[in-house]
């Protein structure tokens, strides 16, 4: 790492003490991009330090993410190319591999880069909302450019997060995966077996409203009533298995037990797999991924009115039999899986 351009005094005691905290490792393209940020610095291209310190950063949490996925870390399996900056944040303090501090740290060199890059429509709405509660800010001009102040203080914030995450990658290194742990649940383990409980009461309850539906001709609504029930049975599933094994109390089932629809369906699906001993292979795999998502557009089917080459509407007579299919094979396969979902306690 050789300076390339001469550096004003504050930007080269930055870089200077990082580098000297680095030297001993390995150059990756993360201290490349912050080299630049450091030399943009250097002939006054302000906005020009806070983008490319955002990208270090990004660059430094994808070279984390990846570095987990080599080690078969089951909270890495998605491509780096599906990542942005926010949901790699997100991913890291999940982990704890980044601490609230550090969270914060990154959310602003995120939220200066991204003003600096996309100009108002970066954080238009925030900006926005501000104005029309406060008139006296109406005539304040939107933060795009940045000065020599939030240059340097973008450049110090990186210093400190690429060095951080740096030493978390030598950590892992040295201890393996083991030492990564998703955030606990913050739902009390006291509180599963309720929640269980409801899920599976709330399950049944849609489905017979779903019938009730039917019954009154209200196809649309019934399918979707039918897929809540559905979601809700899985949901209990989910819940009872947090509950029995504290490897799966973390925020990544809570997430798909509470907001994760389609996660959900698949949890009902696999669930459906295991209970007719069907062998699990990677076509089994992509069939229960593609149906979660074709289930999931069902649901949505029998709710709204929208407009694919014509105006489809929940109350549409072509929904007749679907909703009948659907609802009784949603009843069936709830028996079906008693066995497998029922909570201790639950009639």
């Amino acid at each position: 790492m050789s300076h390339a351009y001469p550096l004003s005094t504050e930007a080269e005691q930055i870089f200077s003490k990082y580098y000297s905290r680095i030297r001993e490792y390995t150059p990756d393209f993360a201290d490349d991009l912050f080299r630049e940020a450091v030399r943009c610095y250097a002939v006054e291209a302000h906005t020009a330090v806070c983008i490319t310190c955002r990208a270090a950063i990004e660059e430094s949490l994808k070279e984390t993410y990846e570095y987990l996925q080599n080690l078969g870390h089951t909270f890495a399996r998605r491509s780096t190319y599906q990542m942005d900056l926010e949901s790699l944040k997100q991913w890291a303090n999940r982990l704890s591999l980044i601490d609230q501090s550090a969270f914060e740290m990154i959310g602003e060199i995120q939220t200066r880069g991204n003003r600096s890059a996309h100009g108002p429509t970066a954080d238009i709405a925030k900006q926005w909302d501000r104005r029309k509660i406060d008139n006296e800010h109406m005539m304040e001009p939107l933060e795009i450019w940045a000065d020599r102040p939030d240059a340097l203080k973008q450049l110090d914030s990186t210093a400190a997060t690429l060095h951080a995450l740096k030493m978390k990658r030598l950590e892992l290194h040295v201890k393996g995966v083991s030492m990564v742990k998703a955030q606990l649940s913050r739902i009390p383990e006291g509180a599963l077996a309720e929640g269980a409980a409801l899920s599976y009461q709330n399950a049944w309850q849609f489905l017979e409203d779903a019938e009730l539906l039917l019954s009154n001709g209200s196809f649309g609504h019934a399918t979707a009533l039918a897929m809540y029930a559905l979601e809700e049975y899985a949901k209990s599933a989910v819940i009872q298995a947090m509950e029995f094994d504290s490897n799966l109390r973390n925020d990544s089932f809570e997430r798909i037990a509470l907001g994760n629809h389609i996660g959900k369906f698949m949890v009902a699906l696999e669930a459906i797999r295991t209970k007719r001993k069907i062998e699990f292979t990677a076509e089994t795999k992509r069939t229960i991924m593609e149906t979660g998502g074709k289930l999931q557009s069902l649901k949505e089917r029998g709710l709204y009115v929208d407009y694919i080459k014509k105006w489809l509407a929940p109350f549409s007579q072509d929904l007749e039999k679907v909703a009948k299919d659907v609802v009784k094979e949603t009843r069936d396969l709830m028996i079906e899986l008693k066995d497998l979902v029922l909570p201790s306690g639950s009639a």
